[in-house]
């Protein structure tokens, strides 16, 4: 297992673009995003990248998740797109360099961390994806967990 720096911070709100959909695995939002930069192009407007993680009724047979791009200014709406904010309050982050297929080592870390230090989940975690590699080896993400003091 790798290991992994761990930052707590504050995170002020942020005007996304984002579609949320039950999906039958993480491996399926490539779709997502592709509806989503899409219908950024005809604003002629881009961003940082994120996928957000909603707790799933049952996480065994489908995902719930939220792709999305951060907003400098808002755009119309369409299709399955909404605009809206994300909240902000404190995250619980870690880098976390390599194939998204085994950023399980990283959560796994977080949530101990979470735990140990008292601190529980108040949100959806995001995946903020800071750059993707020339190959999966190079991509480099960033893991923000919502939380508060238990």
């Amino acid at each position: 297992m790798s290991t992994y720096d761990v930052i707590l911070k504050e995170l002020q709100p942020q005007l996304v673009a984002g579609i949320r959909a039950m999906l039958p695995n993480y491996g399926a939002i490539g779709s997502l995003f592709e509806e989503l930069f899409a219908h950024l192009g005809r604003y002629g407007v881009g961003g940082l990248a994120v996928g957000l993680h909603h707790l799933a009724p049952d996480t065994e047979h489908e995902v719930d998740v939220e792709v999305a791009v951060y907003l400098d200014r808002p755009i119309p709406q369409g299709g399955r797109v909404a605009i809206h904010t994300l909240p902000g309050g404190t995250v619980v982050t870690t880098l976390y360099k390599g194939p998204w297929t085994q950023i399980g080592d990283a959560y796994a870390m977080l949530m101990t961390w979470i735990d140990t230090k008292g601190y529980q989940i108040c949100g959806p975690s995001r995946e903020l994806y800071l750059h993707m590699g020339a190959t999966p080896d190079s991509h480099m993400t960033e893991i923000q967990i919502p939380v508060q003091r238990r």
